[in-house]
């Protein structure tokens, strides 16, 4: 049975329903150089452990899916051997593209910087032990889902420059105490 995958770093993308239905696969480690993952890669796998060595790589991956991602199923994120639980967005992402952090359980606070201007669909849903998010002015735009089922979460100051603020951005967020709203 398949518990661990080191992929080559020749590989620039897992294609759709590469690992799907992998249900002992434990740990993986994905190479900085993967740009896209495909629909349902990792669809019903129990991946506990994800391993990258590069967080600004990480965040520019194209999920198809939310099953795409390896984290989907309540992983944790390592980067360079080490469990990320606070995250401090590097300065090289504009973009947070959909579902980077889906559900991954190791993460407790984030920041996002200046150089971020939009988080995309789903970045930080079902992410279960997060807790505090301070997001720069810079952003301006943000996914749908983007906090939805993240049952820990108590505080949350948003950019003043969002235009909006998607409806279902809060989905089941019971332990919300503190939401920093934009001005307007």
């Amino acid at each position: 049975t398949l518990e661990s995958i080191t992929l080559s770093n020749t590989m620039t993308s897992i294609e759709d329903g590469m690992f799907g239905g992998c249900t002992n696969l434990i740990n993986i480690v994905i190479p900085d150089n993967i740009t896209r993952i495909g629909e349902g890669a990792f669809e019903t796998s129990t991946s506990k452990n994800v391993y990258i060595s590069d967080l600004a790589a990480w965040c520019n991956i194209e999920f198809e899916t939310c099953w795409s991602n390896p984290l989907c199923y309540y992983g944790n994120l390592f980067i360079n051997d080490e469990p990320v639980t606070d995250i401090v967005i590097p300065d090289s992402v504009k973009t947070i593209k959909k579902y980077v952090f889906y559900s991954c359980s190791s993460i407790k606070s984030v920041i996002v910087p200046e150089n971020v201007s939009c988080i995309e669909e789903g970045v930080f849903e079902y992410c279960e032990n997060l807790t505090n998010v301070t997001m720069a002015d810079s952003v301006v735009s943000l996914g749908d889902y983007i906090f939805s089922q993240c049952e820990n979460l108590t505080n949350v100051a948003l950019s003043s420059n969002l235009s909006d603020i998607p409806n279902n951005a809060f989905i089941n967020c019971n332990k919300l105490e503190t939401v920093l709203l934009p001005d307007d």
